[in-house]
């Protein structure tokens, strides 16, 4: 349940195509309408931001300095209502500092539960791996560990 979870990077990528860094959440629980749901995605969000803007991912991964950076949130279903409308206030936001966020649909995802080590990566990512941005308990919140590969 990665959105449960601020405390670690699901994804980190490069897209071939534009050069973008993208920083990717994984949300493979169905959109449930809750205000927690909601709070949950704004502290992914508020920690994956202080991670690119605080300079501790240029620091573990200097090939990314200078590059244009892409938030994006794969879910196993399309978002409800209400996360849409917060989705659009978190675009508008982080956009005012050049950043861009993506919403990807990975219907699959929701078979094969949390992604994190279980081949949930997303098509075409250059690179998968948890990276800790503060102390936790392990992959997804769960209790296990290590990184998560491709």
């Amino acid at each position: 349940m990665a959105l449960q979870n601020p405390h670690f990077i699901d994804l980190l990528s490069e897209d071939p195509t534009s050069g973008e860094v993208i920083l990717g959440m994984l949300e493979p629980r169905p959109w449930d309408g809750s205000d927690q749901r909601i709070f949950e995605l704004q502290e992914k969000v508020n920690a994956y931001l202080s991670f690119a803007l605080d300079g501790e991912m240029e620091e573990q991964f200097p090939a990314f300095r200078d590059r244009k950076l892409r938030l994006q949130l794969e879910c196993a279903a399309e978002p409800d209502a209400k996360a849409e409308y917060y989705i659009g206030i978190i675009r508008e936001q982080i956009g005012f500092q050049g950043i861009g966020f993506a919403t990807r649909i990975v219907p699959e995802m929701a078979a094969e539960g949390c992604a994190c080590g279980q081949g949930g990566c997303a098509e075409g990512a250059a690179e998968h791996r948890e990276i800790p941005v503060s102390s936790s308990s392990g992959c997804c919140g769960g209790g296990g560990g290590g990184s998560c590969g491709c």
